[in-house]
């Protein structure tokens, strides 16, 4: 499951509004819209607001796939711009 689907799946369990999460990490819907389409990936901060706003372990929503091998700093270097 990608972090879009991840993240759509969790608003919607959670019966929150694109605005309210907007509103809560301090982007746009559109920004929100566009993390759940896949067509944008959230930076590291939206990540940890994100996993605090939904109560679960930021490691959840940037591991993609069961990894056989732990996560580098190469794998998490595509959250920072």
């Amino acid at each position: 499951m990608t972090i879009g689907e991840k993240l759509l799946r969790l608003r919607k369990n959670n019966n929150f509004s694109q605005e309210y999460i907007a509103e809560k990490t301090g982007v746009s819907r559109h920004t929100i819209s566009n993390w759940e389409k896949d067509y944008s990936k959230p930076d590291i901060k939206s990540i940890k607001l994100l996993s605090k706003l939904y109560d679960i372990d930021w490691v959840y929503l940037i591991t993609e796939n069961i990894r056989k091998r732990p996560i580098t700093f190469k794998d998490l270097s595509i959250y920072t711009n």
